[in-house]
């Protein structure tokens, strides 16, 4: 006879209130129905919900909590997923903490409740924002609300977070829009038609190149300094596209028998100026990255 298979289990750290549709007394039934075995670790009990009933009597888990994890922990019991509601307290936070480093390897589900429509709720202070953005930080999926996403993004160290990946999801479509423009060179390059035109050009590819590599520089050493370099060298990128174009109509004025090859060098010449173009939204976004102002070119 085959063994039936053991569900996963899902230590739920939740409030459980009395009166109203919501923390464990609706999240046990529906994990069960759904095949999963909640064990249920309450944080705090209330009389009723905390929107507009009042003030709900108040019983504190702290103490009944740690208790239970150290139980838990003493039958072997192992859990799949670690799921943090309502933390009215930092004692309560410390609950969730100690729960993660007991079963390292459960999946952490944190949901911040912490506030909504625009206001935190009357428990909540400074120091429980801090602490519960530090379990956001310990966590593998995170549940915020808007107005609770606001109070995450408050502080500077998720906030630089947040920033930084934003800004390097902009420098990758440039630096995709860089690479798509450096085969469109060489392919007119593979052409053959500009193969004694190297020396216009070379020193408008050398300023090109330079921007390019220096943008990205600045945002692996978070360097705002060298990223305005950048954004400054676009004139002289600029400078030399006017200087080779030009050229470029002075040759086919003087021989019209230059006219392709004159119109690849353009090309050319174009292409360099975009890719210093994306060199300057890459150092902006560095900048943006670094202090959170989007310096426009």
């Amino acid at each position: 006879m085959q063994k039936p298979v053991e569900p996963k289990k899902i230590l739920c750290i939740h409030d459980l209130s009395g009166v109203g549709r919501c923390s464990l007394a609706v999240i046990l039934p529906v994990l069960s129905v759904m095949g999963f075995q909640p064990v249920a670790l309450p944080t705090v009990v209330l009389s009723t919900h905390t929107g507009g009933l009042g003030t709900p009597a108040r019983l504190d888990g702290s103490a009944y909590g740690m208790a239970a994890l150290e139980h838990y922990q003493e039958l072997g019991l192992q859990f799949d997923c670690i799921y943090t509601g309502y933390l009215g307290g930092e004692a309560q936070v410390a609950l969730a903490e100690k729960a993660f480093a007991l079963w390292p390897a459960a999946y952490k589900v944190v949901d911040p409740v912490m506030g909504d429509n625009g206001k935190a709720y009357s428990t909540v202070t400074p120091a429980l924002v801090e602490r519960i953005r530090s379990l956001c930080r310990a966590a593998d999926l995170i549940l915020p609300n808007y107005t609770e996403a606001q109070l995450l993004l408050q502080q500077q160290p998720v906030a630089r977070d947040l920033r930084q990946i934003s800004a390097a999801l902009k420098m990758i479509t440039d630096l995709e829009r860089i690479g798509d423009q450096a085969e469109d060179i060489a392919e007119i390059v593979i052409s053959g038609q500009v193969n004694e035109g190297e020396e216009l050009l070379r020193d408008m590819a050398a300023s090109t190149i330079k921007m390019v590599t220096e943008s990205v520089d600045a945002y692996v050493k978070h360097d705002t300094m060298l990223a305005e370099k950048v954004i400054a060298e676009d004139d002289i990128v600029d400078g030399w596209f006017d200087r080779v174009k030009h050229t470029l109509i002075r040759r086919m004025t003087a021989d019209p028998g230059e006219g392709e090859r004159a119109v690849d060098l353009l090309m050319i010449a174009k292409y360099f100026e975009r890719i210093g173009d994306h060199a300057v939204n890459v150092a902006q976004w560095v900048i943006f990255s670094v202090t959170g102002t989007h310096k426009e070119g």
